[in-house]
């Protein structure tokens, strides 16, 4: 069966750009979320008693951190009641980076998404008192969803961009970026649609848009004729045959750079 992580991409944005600071504060975000790393395990447990960080790896660059959380049986995290049910969170908080890797623990949640937004919604308090929001999305695995028996069958197709902050993934958006942030905006929101008789074309505009959602800068959505409801893309999982819980956890962050850079979304 292995071990699986999902992967997302998290952009830390000023609140109000109209602030005197702004261009300090986008200078020194990745910073100012370091220092609020080493409380993620209270954040954790503060949200819900019953989750437990039993293990935190901060290697010496201090842009890869590995958190091992455990799951106890009741809030007290009475020792004798420990559910063995545990899982690892990776982040990696480099400005041309900013990854979040939640592994797969069906016996805790069923889906890594609903973790996510613990994760949005602790550091959101701290990152407010700096004038930053944190957005996370899913850095999503597009193979199957523009498959050609749908990509020349798309009636209508809305994508939700996040102002974009990462160069390496928004290279080829600096109008779209100064339209957004000249208007303080922190997320737009496009919705095509074709004449009832007829399909969209997805242009090479299109696609550019279409690859910086894809690499976690928002949401993407398509309605096809044959389905009735909009279809919506998945996140990117990687996997691995063995990465114990057990492992060290060094190694662990080790093998997950290497997968993740094997994944080609950087």
């Amino acid at each position: 069966m292995g071990v699986k992580f999902s992967l997302y991409r998290y952009q830390l944005l000023p609140i109000d750009r109209r602030d005197k600071n702004v261009e300090i504060i986008v200078q020194q975000k990745n910073h100012i979320f370091e220092e609020l790393l080493p409380f993620f395990p209270k954040f954790i447990h503060e949200n819900n008693k019953r989750l437990q960080t039993i293990n935190a790896c901060f290697p010496l660059d201090k842009e890869k951190i590995l958190f091992t959380i455990e799951y106890f049986q009741n809030s007290n995290n009475d020792s004798s009641r420990r559910s063995n049910k545990k899982f690892r969170i990776f982040f990696w908080n480099n400005s041309s980076k900013q990854i979040i890797a939640i592994e797969h623990c069906l016996q805790i949640y069923r889906n890594p998404s609903a973790f996510i937004k613990i994760i949005d919604k602790e550091f959101s308090k701290e990152l407010l008192k700096k004038n930053l929001a944190i957005y996370i999305e899913p850095i999503l695995d597009l193979t199957s969803f523009f498959k050609p028996e749908l990509v020349n069958n798309i009636n209508e197709l809305e994508l939700e961009l996040i102002t974009p902050n990462m160069a390496n993934i928004s290279g080829a958006l600096e109008n779209f970026k100064k339209f957004a942030c000249d208007a303080n905006a922190v997320s737009s929101k496009l919705s095509i649609k074709s004449n009832e008789n007829s399909k969209l074309d997805i242009t090479d505009t299109l696609g550019i848009l279409i690859d910086y959602v894809k690499n976690g800068g928002g949401k993407i959505s398509v309605k096809v004729d044959k389905f009735k409801s909009k279809k919506t893309a998945k996140e990117t999982v990687i996997s691995f045959d063995q990465l114990d819980i057990s492992m060290d956890s060094s190694v662990v962050i080790d093998q997950l750079v290497d997968k993740i850079k094997d994944s080609n979304i950087l």
